[in-house]
């Protein structure tokens, strides 16, 4: 008689993972976001906060882009609208709204520190100077933030982390994608000099 650690573990339920789907969708982010960034760091250009050229900012969208291309290929319109769907998803738990709004409550308590240790406060001009974005105000590079990281998570939490996780758990599906996510970093890190000073390209 078979003892219960002796069972097979049960079959996982759902869709298999799509490793053909998925290794597309890696390589087209990196070649579109890479395309983008190579030939800047390559000729020593340095991004400026408050200036808009050179700018890194078009290749945030190589992942979002990749997830619509590799979705209509393999899930066609349908998929293509679960995505885009799961992307405008406001209705969550409060929880879930306290974890997104989490920076503006670190940056305030930040600003009540620095008010009493009487440092000198940044001035909200000072805010809206982004790295490869020109200071157009304040309101109107938030909303250029938002739109940038939606290009990034468009991909790497709405297509790549669901599909591994049909393969593997959430734990080991975050490791798989933060590996991924840190190489696709590498040329928008990447050190070079001009002038005497370090780009972040």
């Amino acid at each position: 008689m078979a003892t219960i650690s002796e069972r097979p573990p049960a079959a996982r339920t759902g869709p298999r993972m799509d490793v053909r789907a998925l290794v597309a969708f890696f390589a087209l982010a990196y070649v579109l976001s890479w395309s983008w960034v190579l030939p800047l760091a390559a000729a020593h250009q340095v991004v400026h906060r408050g200036a808009g050229w050179p700018t890194h900012y078009p290749a945030l969208f190589g992942p979002a882009i990749a997830a619509i291309v590799v979705t209509v290929w393999t899930a066609g319109r349908p998929g293509l609208r679960d995505l885009l769907s799961r992307m405008g998803r406001w209705r969550v738990g409060l929880h879930w709204w306290l974890v997104a709004l989490s920076p503006a409550v670190f940056l305030g308590l930040g600003v009540i520190a620095l008010v009493l240790a009487g440092k000198p406060v940044p001035h909200a001009a000072e805010f809206a100077s982004f790295s490869g974005l020109p200071s157009i105000g304040l309101m109107a590079i938030v909303l250029l933030i938002i739109v940038g990281a939606l290009g990034e998570e468009a991909g790497w939490r709405g297509y790549a982390l669901p599909q591994l996780q049909r393969r593997f758990s959430p734990l080991a599906s975050s490791v798989i994608l933060a590996v991924l996510w840190f190489a696709w970093h590498i040329p928008l890190d990447v050190r070079a000099r001009r002038s005497g000073r370090p780009s972040v390209l």
